[in-house]
């Protein structure tokens, strides 16, 4: 493997998602109904929360978030500036249009979002950052209300099991050495294997490897010779401070493109957003 430096931060990065994190969703603009049994049975059985327990969401305040995350956008990304703008012009101005759109977004259609593209010819990059960086707010708060009722140690799949998307992180935890995924779509954290390469669920451990960057002995990398998958994972035993995946994910950019010039692909983004 190529080292190309210690953690290599696009400039502003970390400004702009702090940014991010402060559009957030007034306290009740998500509600959430206590899944029953009969949920939480078939959802056991390896169906995510979101496509079993729909949430309640304010359609005045998704469009409001929106116009914050363009704002943010606009300002961190001044060159995307007129493209962000049409993409939040071209967004659906009748009542009954937002609320089925915003229900197609937790959904995770993206049938509005091509037709958009297409007879808008606006950039797909801009309709999709604009809509991925709103939703995500969103399918935290409705992440948070739904994982006090699943047993996410019992989950050990490897797909997110509040909202179904791909891990982007992982931690080895400084005890027993856990190991759990990060999806950082909704910000939740669910045990998996140990060993086995979690977006194709090979088991075979020679298919199964890791490398690690000198200097650097916080982070691994793992990576599948079946799949070609590849998952950032850090281990919390050599951390001086507690660690926070999400901030971990981003400060690791770097690992990506080691990972990427390699011949590896990131399964999360290969599968798309969830919007």
């Amino acid at each position: 493997m190529n080292e190309i430096g210690m953690q290599f931060i696009p400039p502003n990065l970390v400004d702009l998602y702090n940014d991010l994190l402060d559009a957030e969703p007034a306290g009740d603009a998500v509600k959430v109904d206590v899944p029953g049994d009969d949920l939480l049975e078939v959802w056991k059985q390896g169906m995510p929360m979101l496509k079993l327990h729909f949430p309640q969401v304010d359609v005045a305040d998704f469009f409001a978030v929106m116009g914050q995350v363009r704002d943010i956008l606009q300002k961190h990304q001044p060159e995307a500036a007129g493209d962000l703008d049409r993409a939040y012009a071209a967004m659906p101005e009748d009542a009954g249009e937002r609320e089925e759109f915003v229900k197609s977004v937790l959904r995770g259609e993206t049938s509005w979002v091509s037709n958009l593209v297409t007879n808008s010819r606006i950039p797909m990059d801009a309709v999709g950052i604009l809509i991925t960086h709103t939703f995500r707010p969103f399918l935290r708060v409705y992440a948070e209300k739904v994982r006090e009722y699943l047993d996410l140690d019992r989950w050990l799949k490897g797909i997110c099991p509040v909202c179904g998307g791909k891990p982007t992180f992982a931690k080895l935890t400084k005890t027993v050495g856990r190991r759990y995924l990060y999806c950082n779509q909704c910000n939740t954290e669910w045990l998996y294997n140990r060993m086995g390469c979690p977006y194709c669920d090979t088991g075979n451990k020679g298919k199964v490897r890791y490398f690690s960057v000198e200097g650097q002995p916080l982070y691994r990398v793992y990576i599948c010779d079946d799949c070609k998958g590849y998952l950032k994972t850090v281990d919390e035993s050599k951390a001086d401070e507690k660690v926070e995946l999400f901030w971990e994910d981003i400060k690791t950019v770097h690992l990506d493109i080691l990972a990427v010039r390699e011949g590896f692909v990131n399964q999360a983004l290969a599968a798309g957003p969830k919007q």
